[in-house]
């Protein structure tokens, strides 16, 4: 199972514990009831953020965080998605409801899963596809699971990878979120990196599509 990496040392850690176990367990069994791959990545996100919202609500916590708005550093590493996610993403592309540049997603997804590969590529080939001029995130609303559970405490500058280097830095524990981030992969049957699978998908509607107007011709 393809899982982001603070969410798979999450599992490893606490997959026993009775707390933890119980998040994981029983979102997955209600996932797993749900048909629709955009309708679970929906619950995913909506279970993450009443998790996260228990976390922020601390004032000691929230005076920690030194995400901001505005700040691209984590628009620019290696994002992982669920295939639910990337479903979901690639409809709102697929309806127009968002744009993106297909070039760039296209050269991003020839990394495929593997981070070296992927900070080869220059700062700006590297930001994300749905990351606007503004530096703000055009699909917010239907972002992944690990953009939402990911929080620095750490100094900024040791956020950015402009010189294609990862440097250690801190991060909120974020571990019942992280737990329904499993569950939803394991729903979902994996993931990948964003670019990678979104880009496979995007062109496997475009093949099925094809194939109906050959077999209506």
């Amino acid at each position: 199972m393809n899982l982001p990496a603070i969410a798979a040392k999450t599992l490893q850690q606490f997959r026993n514990h009775p707390v933890y176990k119980f998040i994981f367990e029983s979102n997955l069994s209600h996932l797993k009831q749900i048909y629709s791959p955009i309708a679970r990545a929906k619950h995913v996100h909506k279970e993450i953020e009443k998790h996260l919202a228990e976390n922020l609500s601390d004032p000691i916590v929230a005076k920690h965080v030194t995400c901001k708005q505005g700040c691209t550093a984590c628009c620019h590493t290696q994002v992982s998605v669920s295939n639910d996610e990337a479903s979901s993403l690639a409809n709102l592309i697929k309806s127009k409801k968002v744009k993106v540049d297909i070039d760039k997603l296209a050269l991003q997804a020839q990394s495929g899963n593997n981070a070296t590969d992927w900070y080869k590529l220059d700062y700006k080939d590297r930001g994300c596809i749905f990351l606007n001029e503004q530096g703000s995130c055009n699909v917010y609303k239907d972002r992944p699971g690990v953009c939402r559970t990911n929080y620095s405490v750490s100094d900024p500058s040791l956020c950015s990878t402009e010189d294609g280097v990862e440097k250690p830095h801190r991060l909120l524990n974020t571990h019942p979120a992280n737990m329904v981030l499993n569950a939803g992969y394991f729903a979902a049957k994996g993931g990948g990196a964003l670019p990678k699978v979104l880009w496979e998908l995007l062109c496997k509607k475009s093949d099925n599509k094809s194939k109906s107007q050959d077999n209506s011709a």
